[in-house]
């Protein structure tokens, strides 16, 4: 029986010749995927995931901030919030059975000092039964190899990878002799650029802010040092009260004693063109991270310190 010729068939054999002949030009339309091809990956917070439209989207996503100041901790979040979707962390900046580990006391409440003890078998049921799609990578690759490495997955899962990210950035940077600082990040934020056009998937990138930025207050775009700034389509920012900073109030250690927190901000939101709306200015909101576990969630009744009604973020002169 002869094939019907409509439009789709069409449309499907000229895929297939541009394919056979190795065709660089595409027509503009077949750039546009169905929602259903980029669904949101959501971080499970309602404020960021509303000024997301739900999540990311197919595109290059970064979370900056300074060290030890909540970067990995969200991107657990992310990780803990999509536990049904087959998701790929490239992790050189830190050996994947630590990042297990922080992952497994994410899903059982157990602190990291007691999961580090107990036998591998338990440890190795609670990521088959959490994160049976997840796949961690702690090698530094190119990006020919990570292209590879997805591609391999998908085989292996047979299903479409649905997130990647990378911890961090820098570890993209070329390094080469006489090159400066400034034009090797700029490299890595472009080869983050082109893994996201080449796979059409959202990709999460990890980001140490500059050094020279002021530490107290929020970070900006200029706080990123060439790293991403431009290519990027929404940047995320952390941060959190470091006991060590000798500018900390006495209010922010109180609070961290009670119930640790951390600041989550969203700078740059090409995606939808929204912002986070929380108590706090430039567009941050305030949320609560578990003792034990290093989960963040949302601000809880006690959380916050309060005198009477009122938290003493609104009583004059306490500092």
């Amino acid at each position: 029986m002869t094939e019907p010729i409509t439009p789709e068939t069409l449309e499907l054999r000229e895929a297939q010749l541009r394919e056979r002949r190795g065709w660089i030009f595409r027509p503009t339309e077949s750039l546009i995927n169905d929602p259903d091809q980029s669904p949101p990956i959501p971080f499970g917070l309602p404020e960021v995931d509303k000024a997301l439209g739900g999540g990311l989207r197919s595109g290059l996503h970064l979370l900056a901030g300074y060290q030890h100041n909540g970067k990995t901790q969200l991107l657990l979040r992310l990780l803990w919030e999509n536990r049904d979707k087959a998701v790929l962390l490239f992790s050189p900046d830190e050996d994947a059975e630590q990042v297990m580990f922080k992952l497994i006391s994410l899903v059982t409440s157990t602190p990291l000092t007691d999961i580090i003890v107990k036998p591998a078998a338990w440890k190795k049921d609670v990521m088959k039964e959490h994160f049976p799609l997840l796949a961690i990578d702690d090698e530094k690759r190119s990006k020919y190899d990570m292209m590879t490495y997805i591609q391999e997955a998908e085989q292996f899962w047979q299903r479409k990878i649905q997130l990647c990210a990378y911890d961090y950035m820098g570890y993209l940077a070329s390094g080469g002799r006489g090159e400066d600082f400034g034009g090797s990040m700029m490299k890595a934020a472009n080869t983050a650029k082109d893994l996201t056009r080449d796979t059409r998937l959202p990709w999460l990138f990890l980001h140490q802010a500059n050094r020279s930025a002021s530490k107290g207050g929020q970070l900006s775009a200029a706080s990123l040092s060439y790293g991403g700034e431009q290519q990027a389509m929404t940047i995320m920012t952390v941060r959190r009260p470091q006991p060590s900073d000798p500018s900390i109030t006495m209010r922010e250690k109180h609070q961290e004693e009670h119930q640790p927190t951390i600041r989550v901000g969203l700078i740059k939101n090409k995606q939808t063109y929204e912002y986070l709306e929380g108590k706090w200015s430039g567009h941050e909101v305030q949320y609560a991270i578990e003792k034990d576990s290093g989960l963040i969630r949302s601000i809880g009744p006690g959380d916050l310190l309060m005198t009477g009604m009122r938290n003493l973020d609104h009583i004059d002169g306490y500092k």
